[in-house]
């Protein structure tokens, strides 16, 4: 990105010495309407690409994150499945902290 505009700062260089910019025109109120009109265009058109290119990278970073988060609450949930099975195996049902019998959610206790 930085050898781009390197490179076009170059250009433009080039392009305006052998192409002298040249106000000798009249500077009615038209002349200079179109002037700010036409830079407040190119500004509004620099802010909205920088708004598009911030966009796109923060929806990818909040996918990202999504995937994240995602990936580890599944994990989570097969670990504790696994540690219920292990449990049932082996003949004891799994207690939470009041001493109560878990149930495994289809109605039966374990």
């Amino acid at each position: 990105m930085f050898a781009a505009n390197v490179i076009l700062f170059g250009v433009i260089i080039v392009f305006f010495s052998y192409h002298r910019a040249s106000f000798d025109g009249d500077w009615n109120g038209p002349t200079v309407a179109t002037m700010a009109l036409t830079a407040a265009t190119i500004v509004m058109a620099a802010v909205t690409l920088m708004v598009g290119i911030i966009a796109i990278w923060g929806y990818a970073t909040l996918r990202e994150q999504a995937e994240n988060i995602a990936r580890e609450t599944a994990q989570d949930a097969v670990d504790e499945m696994r540690r219920q099975i292990a449990l049932l195996s082996i003949g004891t049902a799994p207690n939470d902290d009041n001493g109560e019998t878990e149930t495994l959610g289809y109605g039966e206790d374990s």
